[in-house]
C-alpha cells in the first residue's frame, strides 16, 4: 500500500498507510517575522512606553516606543531594537534579548 503525506503548519509530517497514521516531526519549524509595530497593534506594547535594558549596568539608557514602532533613545531614533541596543553597548546586539 502506498503512503500519503501531509505537511502541517507546525512542521509535522503525517503518514497514512496500512490502516493507521504515524506522525514524524521534521527539523523545519515555521517562523514568522515580528516587528515592534506588530506588538503595538496587538496591545503588547503601548505608544510612549518606556523600555529598559535587561543589563542593570545600562539602565541609564531607557528607550521610548514611538507610534511607528521605532525607539527613541537619548534624542536619537532607531528603526530596530538591535540598533538601539548597539548604541548603548557599543557593539553588535540582539535587540530582542537586550530589552
Amino acid at each position: 500500500m502506498v503512503s500519503k503525506a501531509r505537511i502541517s503548519e507546525e512542521g509535522r509530517d503525517t503518514f497514512w498507510g496500512q490502516g493507521h497514521a504515524d506522525s514524524i516531526w521534521t527539523a523545519s519549524p515555521v517562523f514568522h517575522s515580528v516587528d515592534l509595530v506588530d506588538l503595538l497593534s496587538d496591545g503588547r506594547l503601548s505608544v510612549g512606553q518606556t523600555i529598559f535594558p535587561k543589563d542593570r549596568t545600562l539602565r541609564h539608557g531607557t528607550g521610548r516606543v514611538l507610534s511607528d514602532g521605532r525607539i527613541e533613545l537619548e534624542e536619537k531614533v532607531f528603526h530596530a531594537p538591535s540598533g538601539a541596543g548597539h548604541y548603548l553597548r557599543k557593539r553588535a546586539t540582539n535587540g530582542w534579548s537586550f530589552w
